[in-house]
This record gives structure tokens, sequence and C-alpha cells, in this order.
């Protein structure tokens, strides 16, 4: 069955159940830090294993070290990848590994709270992290994991609105991105805000990178505001290639443009249907709140 995931913006890193993916972008080291105590005391209290990822020069060297006992900190370039560049198979292997360790350990689960500079020492393109992230987005899910990635601007430029586009939470800004995609479970994808010319690309890799991690079994459109003409040609070439595909909760106007197109019967596997009575759960995401969570 698909799952309840988190989305939107957090007012800060709290109330972050299993399955929770936050981007979070430092603008101070101080509020992060802060921050990632609260996060990591809630990961405590709900019987999680915790996890600190930093570049190796900066561990040990946070400015409020008052966090749970028995957080391991580890530079994932060098204790997960050897030193070498991004491996997206090796990482998720070993949260999957840590992630089991945890379990027979007795713990709930494991969370993260990730400074993202770790991956400066091999830098990824911009399209090779948000592909990154947005497959560790499902592997979040699958796990039941809670993670936090921090991403400081100053250091990633504009691959961090890409990163910040395949997260289903984000915190430390109220920029949302025009363009948002995130894993909903059960084969499925959920999609937010614009597909048009500036987002094209993005959106077509998107579709690329999820189709290729899994079947896709749904897309929920709940909060697609507006699609592209050339957005529907890209979900057309997209969903061709799967067996049975439903598009939830679509725009008028993709409904309209996919029968005008002739791709209802083109692409009969490719159905439409609203939520209610389907199982995806996709509510409006909140413009902004404190505390909260969108649900």
């Amino acid at each position: 069955m698909p799952v309840v995931r988190q989305h939107g913006e957090l007012g800060e890193l709290s109330q972050l159940r299993p399955g929770a993916h936050v981007c979070y972008l430092i603008e101070s080291q101080d509020d992060f830090e802060a921050a990632t105590r609260r996060c990591l005391f809630e990961g405590a209290e709900l019987g999680q294993k915790l996890f600190r990822f930093a570049p190796a020069s900066a561990i040990g060297h946070e400015r409020s070290p008052a966090v749970p006992e028995r957080v391991i900190r580890l530079d994932p370039h060098s204790d997960f990848l050897g030193g070498g560049a991004l491996n997206p198979h090796s990482m998720f292997s070993r949260f999957a590994e840590q992630a089991a360790v945890a379990q027979h350990e007795g713990f709930s689960g494991i969370r993260v709270v990730a400074d993202m500079d770790w991956l400066l020492a091999h830098p990824p393109s911009p399209s090779e992290l948000a592909d990154f992230e947005l497959v560790l987005d499902k592997v979040v899910t699958d796990l039941g994991a809670t993670v936090v990635c921090a991403y400081r601007p100053g250091s990633f430029g504009s691959a961090t609105s890409q990163a910040l586009a395949v997260h289903p939470l984000y915190a430390g800004t109220s920029a949302q991105p025009a363009f948002r995609i995130w894993y909903g479970g059960d084969g499925g994808w959920h999609l937010s805000g614009v597909v048009d010319m500036t987002t094209e690309a993005a959106f077509a890799r998107a579709l690329h990178v999820a189709g290729t991690t899994a079947a896709v079994r749904w897309i929920g459109c709940t909060n697609l505001t507006f699609i592209s003409a050339e957005g529907i040609a890209l979900l057309s070439r997209a969903t061709a290639g799967h067996d049975r595909i439903r598009i939830v909760d679509a725009p008028a106007v993709l409904r309209r443009c996919w029968q005008a197109l002739g791709l209802d019967e083109l692409q009969p596997h490719v159905t439409f249907a609203d939520s209610a009575g389907t199982g995806v759960h996709a509510g409006r995401i909140p413009v902004a709140h404190t505390g909260g969570v969108g649900r």
C-alpha cells in the first residue's frame, strides 16, 4: 500500500516521522547546529539509531556538541566510498546495511543528519546530485529511515535548487522550487508545482531516473498546477514503456490534451483516476507553517 509521506515546508526540524526526507539549507551554522541537536534528541526519544555525516575535517568540531550520547559520526566519502567518487549503489547498500543492523540491535530505525559538504571532496555534477537524491528518497521511504540532507548554497551553487526539487520536505528557506518530485510508495511518484520551459529538462530527467529505478505504477498530480505541451509529451514518452500506470488527480489541461492528442487510444495502459478510493495520499502542500508538516 502507498505510504503517507510528509511533504512541504518545515518551520523547524521536528515532528519528523519515519520516511521523512528533508532538504535543509544552511544559512547560519549556529541555527543548523541547534536544529541538528533538536532533531537528534527527537530521534533518540523515538528509539532511532543516530548518525551525523560530515567531512572528516568537521567531525568532532561542531559548535554545539551537546547532542545525545552514542551519535555515530561518519564521513561517507572515506567511510563508505573509500575516498572515491559518489557511487549511489554503494551508498544505498550501506544505508540498508545500517538500517538492518539498527533493527537487530533493537532500535526502531535510523535517523541521519548529513552535512552534505562531505560531497565536496569529489563533487558530483548538479544532475548527478539530483539523481542521487531522487533515488535516495525511495530508499528512505522503503527503509522507514529519517534523513536530513543539509546544503550550503555557497558550496553547491545552482545544484542546491536541483537537490531541493527532489526532496518532499524542505527547511531553512521559504523559496519553494518551481517543480518538485518525490516518492509516494507502492511504485508511485508525486509531482508538484509547474512543468514549463524552465523545468522541462529537470522533469524529463526525473521521470527517466524514476522509471529506471523501479516499475512506475502511479503518478500523483494533486499538487501539479501546470504542465506544458512539451511536459505532456515527456510524460507520454516516459509512460510508454510501462505496463499499467494510473495518473492520479491530473489537472484538467493534462486530461484534455491527453485525449486531444489521441494518447488515450495510443497508450490504453495509462489511465486517469481521482485520489479518492485509490489509496494514493497527497494533500495540499502548505504555503508556510512553523513546527508542523504537510500531510
